[in-house]
């Protein structure tokens, strides 16, 4: 059969467009046009999909260079969400708090798990193959966040809101304050009321929601983005809660005036005089307001929580760190869960500790 040129060049451009849309690399011969022959194990790389760490420990960086800054480590067989391939780094979004986090990691750590579903499978969903995944944001907006790693395993723990109680009692121990914390209570006290008495911050929860068997989890604390606060001026600690018989834990206590509340004057010293059950730490700064804690030795069973804190030793007022803006919106929340051992988690006393431990 004799093609008429015409009819050949339609063809040529034909396939050469069936070839482009199918982004696969193309032969020409004299017997015409055929897709190129690939290198042995050479596959087209998927667009959507999940990539999995294939080290021990993997940097995650903020940009497609070996040169970007680290955003986090991630451990191996940890599985991520992938994005696109670009070169030599999977695109991939890390998941934090709720928001996940656009982010690199490069192909000598790791390599493609789940490729993305066949596009009937995307459109049986509803959704478009090519559509990318948009980012969920949590509900809370306070600007921090903070995501525990146990084995290969990351998972943002929820806040948790505290409350301050006043006592007149005073102690130099949480555990000596037990005993006279109510299961109710509030912050008191009249405008020049200099009458010694005791602020404590306590979690109305008897228990913590999260539960774990590690006693070494390794904690991602992103505390960047604070209201009205240089995040330069804090750092995440690990403290022990203390249980009581009214049912509430307590995070922390500090002597005071029972006007505090009220007083706009930085003479609070809250580094020095802030009694709570600091457990020892290393801490890696990975970026500004972006931190990793790990714990020196294993956890013995008990409730913990990770919470912000100054980081400076410096004098601060009381209106500030009571209210709910500012270092008080830091003082009012915390991160917990418990290590399960067998007994009560109150089984192993708890010593206080003030400042900060690293």
């Amino acid at each position: 059969m004799i093609v008429h040129p015409s009819w050949r060049a339609i063809t040529v451009v034909v396939i050469m467009a069936a070839a482009a849309a199918a982004r696969e690399p193309v032969q020409i011969s004299a017997r015409g046009m055929r897709p190129a022959a690939r290198e042995p194990g050479q596959e087209p790389a998927p667009e959507h999909g999940t990539v999995r760490v294939t080290v021990a420990k993997a940097n995650i960086r903020s940009e497609a260079s070996e040169t970007s800054k680290v955003l986090a480590q991630v451990s191996q067989g940890l599985e991520l969400e992938l994005v696109a391939v670009e070169g030599d780094w999977f695109h991939v979004r890390v998941p934090v708090s709720g928001l996940r986090v656009d982010a690199y990691i490069s192909k000598k750590v790791a390599k493609i798990s789940t490729p993305s579903p066949p596009p009937a499978a995307a459109a049986a969903s509803g959704r478009s193959p090519s559509a990318p995944v948009q980012p969920s944001v949590s509900a809370d907006h306070s600007g921090m966040s903070v995501v525990m790693t146990v084995g290969d395993a990351s998972t943002p723990l929820l806040p948790r809101a505290l409350r301050v109680i006043q006592i007149s009692d005073k102690a130099d121990s949480l555990s000596k304050i037990a005993p006279l914390v109510p299961a109710t209570g509030d912050v008191k006290g009249r405008a020049g009321d200099a009458t010694p008495v005791t602020f404590v911050w306590v979690a109305d929860e008897a228990a913590a929601r999260r539960v774990i068997a590690d006693k070494r989890p390794s904690f991602l604390a992103i505390f960047k983005d604070l209201p009205g606060l240089n995040p330069e001026d804090l750092a995440p600690v690990l403290v022990r809660l203390t249980p009581t018989a009214s049912g509430v834990r307590l995070i922390a206590a500090l002597r005071g005036r029972a006007d505090q509340a009220s007083r706009t004057d930085p003479d609070w010293d809250v580094v020095r005089d802030l009694k709570q059950d600091i457990v020892r730490t290393d801490l890696q700064r990975l970026d500004r307001g972006n931190m990793r804690l790990t714990p020196t030795t294993d956890l013995p069973p008990g409730e913990y929580a990770i919470v912000l804190r100054l980081a400076a030793k410096r004098k601060v007022a009381g209106s500030s760190i009571l209210g709910t803006d500012g270092e008080g919106r830091v003082f009012s929340v915390a991160w917990d869960f418990a290590v399960r051992g067998t007994g009560l988690f109150s089984a192993v006393p708890a010593r206080t500790w003030t400042g900060l431990a690293r």
